[in-house]
């Protein structure tokens, strides 16, 4: 299974990394400080493909941070001084925060995926039994009818299916073919 890094991971050793990290974080002259914010959105939006009604729940809401940012922004009037404003940086954290979530959700979507295939899987398993346990129950029963013995019963089923002699019996026994194992005192 390959892993792919998040839109948001950047190798600042590779020469590409670095510019696309360059051209998405770092401010121009005249921007906004949500620019970067946008910049970043968009990054992760084209990395992950996520259905139309996520992805607008997530712009929608980093649209809520980010005109807040920028009203605040335009109120300071000087960015240096809005940086260093407190309500500008609980609006760059929330959205900050929305941006992560963005990102971690195709990682989710793909959690939850796996947990539901396993825990589908499990219940097919447990109401599906396998085909060679009716074809062990059958054999048995075969050999029963010509006159076969109970004790050799479980070992030729085993080497002809091609299974342990403890799955066999197992089988058997759940079968009602064989008697449950007796329990021994030690």
């Amino acid at each position: 299974m390959k892993r792919h890094a998040p839109a948001t991971t950047y190798n600042l050793t590779d020469g590409s990394d670095q510019a696309r990290w360059d051209r998405v974080h770092s401010y121009q002259p005249g921007e906004l400080l949500s620019a970067v914010l946008w910049r970043e959105f968009a990054e992760v939006e084209r990395a992950w493909r996520l259905d139309t009604a996520q992805l607008d729940a997530y712009r929608r809401d980093l649209q809520r941070h980010t005109a807040a940012l920028d009203a605040l922004e335009r109120v300071i009037g000087n960015q240096l001084s809005a940086i260093n404003d407190l309500r500008i940086q609980i609006h760059r954290l929330a959205a900050s925060m929305v941006l992560q979530r963005f990102a971690a959700e195709p990682l989710m979507q793909a959690a939850h995926k796996v947990a539901a295939a396993r825990a589908a899987g499990g219940r097919a398993r447990a109401s599906q039994p396998p085909s060679w346990h009716a074809d062990a129950v059958s054999i048995a029963k075969g050999i029963r009818a010509i006159g076969g013995a109970d004790h050799n019963l479980v070992g030729m089923i085993a080497r002809r299916l091609g299974r342990s002699d403890d799955a066999v019996r197992t089988v058997l026994q759940r079968a009602g073919v064989l008697p449950p194992r007796k329990t021994r005192r030690k």
